[in-house]
């Protein structure tokens, strides 16, 4: 199952995702927020995207 996490802020929820056979996608707009999500990456099948605002 595919899982949209819009707002991930640092990725934690990816982890709960991944861990229970989702495949997460996060996106979020704050690129300190993803650079840690990122880290978190590592332990969770997880692709983050940096949403531009305007």
């Amino acid at each position: 199952m595919n899982v949209i996490d819009l707002g991930c802020g640092d990725g934690k929820d990816a982890i709960h995702f991944a861990k229970h056979s989702m495949l997460p996608s996060e996106v979020d707009i704050s690129r300190p927020g993803l650079d840690k999500a990122e880290r978190w990456a590592a332990r969770a099948a997880s692709k983050f995207i940096r949403a531009e605002t305007e």
